[in-house]
């Protein structure tokens, strides 16, 4: 948390040094010139076509699984509704064992999704971390090759309000496909 703190600060101080004059497609002059741009790395790793392939191959390969989580959602219903209907015509212990094994499925159901949630999303950064040295590389190259001296990150929503003009995301999604 304090890491995020400090970047919040780093930006805020950037950028209130910056918003007193940028223009011009970037530059904050006075004595001298500073060059700034933005990317979205989200959107950067999610366009190339890696990006693209380690999506639909997440989506495959958790198909299966959402198949069965939706089976036992289905199934959950179903004895919740079970248990609503018979209700007035049973004991109340068996109306007890029916909604203790009501909770105990849901509990069930409920670890299930997370712990599937929490495998997609290592799977996905054991995926993305390849590209995202790659787009990392590529920032930096564009960087080097356009003379800005500072490139922010925009999907961390550290930038509240840019111009288009420095946004270097679709330059950045280029490269990383014309390098196949």
């Amino acid at each position: 948390m304090p890491f995020k703190y400090f970047i919040y600060i780093i930006s805020f101080v950037l950028l209130f040094i910056s918003a007193t004059a940028i223009a011009d497609g970037g530059y904050v002059c006075k004595d001298s010139c500073l060059k700034i741009a933005y990317v979205d790395l989200d959107r950067a790793i999610n366009e190339v076509s890696d990006g693209r392939d380690v999506k639909n191959r997440l989506k495959s390969e958790f198909r299966n699984r959402q198949k069965k989580l939706d089976k036992m959602k289905t199934s959950l219903g179903n004895l919740k509704q079970a248990i609503d209907k018979r209700r007035p015509t049973v004991s109340s212990s068996e109306t007890q064992s029916m909604e203790k094994d009501y909770r105990v499925k849901f509990f069930e159901l409920q670890q299930m999704l997370y712990s599937y949630r929490e495998e997609m999303a290592g799977r996905e950064e054991a995926l993305t971390s390849k590209i995202f040295s790659r787009v990392k590389k590529i920032v930096g190259n564009i960087s080097r090759a356009e003379g800005y001296d500072i490139v922010l990150e925009k999907s961390q929503d550290l930038i509240l309000y840019t111009k288009k003009e420095i946004d270097i995301t679709d330059r950045v999604i280029k490269a990383y496909d014309s390098r196949k």
